[in-house]
This record gives C-alpha cells, structure tokens and sequence, in this order.
C-alpha cells in the first residue's frame, strides 16, 4: 500500500489523532557547563562537576532540541521528575488538504 492511498483513506482528524499518538523522548535540562576537552579526559570517580545554575532554578523540558515546558525538580516515589509551571506555545502543523506532511 503506497503512502498516499494510506493517506487518502485517513480523515484528516485520523491523521492528526496518529501522530499525537507518538512518543518523543523527553530531557530534562537541569543546567550547562564548559570543560576544557583535557579536563573530561581526565575525569576521575568522585569529581563534582559544577553547572551554571542554582539547585532550586526551574529545569527545561526538551524536546527534539526545543524547550517545551519548564518546572520544578522533585521526587516522586524516588524518581526524577518535573513539576510543570511554564509550557510553551506548542502547534502540530498538518496540510489542511490531506497532501503528505
């Protein structure tokens, strides 16, 4: 089956429906830093690398290489995660005629 008979047989809310049903993979962006190649060549067990942010400073959620959100670092039954309190303006932008996308 060719890509365009399997999209001519998909309504548009079909199409919008799939691919919101994808899973991205998510990071969490907790802060930066600048090493001097020499330096991570180097490292060694029990080294503390120092980032470019306070601990209580809100972390980034990206995706694709884009912010999308950003929030609070907390633990959740003794897991990372993200208290959301900033989301970005986010569009899925589909063709209106049903030509690929």
């Amino acid at each position: 089956m060719s890509d365009e008979t399997l999209a001519s047989g998909l309504g548009k809310a079909d199409r919008e429906h799939s691919l919101e049903d994808l899973r991205v993979e998510a990071e969490l962006r907790i802060g930066t830093t600048m090493l001097p190649l020499r330096s991570l060549l180097g490292i060694t067990v029990g080294e503390v690398i120092a980032l470019d942010r306070p601990l209580a400073a809100p972390v980034q959620v990206v995706v694709g290489g884009r912010t999308v959100a950003s929030g609070e670092l907390v633990l959740v039954d003794g897991f990372f995660a993200v208290r959301i309190d900033t989301v970005a303006a986010l569009k899925m932008h589909l063709p209106a005629d049903g030509t690929e996308f």
